[in-house]
């Protein structure tokens, strides 16, 4: 893959870091979903540890969807909702890279796709959530930060807990 230099090196960290820890885990053979941007990086990644494309679902309901698709044949143009529902795939990992608030917007919400993923057994026992979120309104820089984690890990623990999985 051709990628996008990145100027945000947290960004960088995330995608590496991701694909060590499918490594450490053993996911590499498992059926993964990934929220990709043009810059490709996750899957540029994945594909340095050697993951096949065949391994790696992207739904993307972006602008972008077509420039992604372009490079990675196993896009679709769904929201990660729509995909996990239509799907009857059990993921070694998911990394939902929302480039949005925990509260998402009218398209998606990252709160509803935990649950989802968790009450629908869509990540195996042993699986990788990995998600990101990000803040829009600078001036609320450490709502993000207490906040919207906490809140996250809240959401991933309750469902993990209901669902039986242990979440880490």
């Amino acid at each position: 893959y051709k990628i996008k230099e990145s100027s945000n090196p947290d960004k960088i960290t995330i995608n590496k870091d991701y694909a060590q820890l499918i490594l450490r885990n053993n996911l590499e053979k498992q059926y993964m979903v990934i929220l990709e941007s043009p810059a490709l990086r996750t899957l540029h990644e994945l594909k340095l540890i050697g993951i096949p494309d065949s391994k790696i679902l992207v739904p993307n309901y972006t602008e972008s969807f077509y420039q992604i698709k372009q490079k990675h044949n196993n896009t679709y143009n769904v929201t990660l909702t729509e995909f996990l529902k239509d799907t009857n795939l059990t993921f070694g990992s998911i990394f939902a890279d929302y480039c949005s608030t925990l509260d998402g917007n009218s398209i998606f919400s990252p709160i509803n796709d935990i649950k989802l993923i968790m009450n629908e057994r869509k990540i195996k026992r042993c699986g990788i959530i990995a998600i990101t979120i990000s803040r829009r309104n600078t001036k609320k820089k450490n709502d993000l930060q207490n906040n919207d984690i906490s809140r996250l890990n809240y959401y991933i623990t309750k469902y993990a807990r209901i669902n039986g999985y242990n979440a880490v």
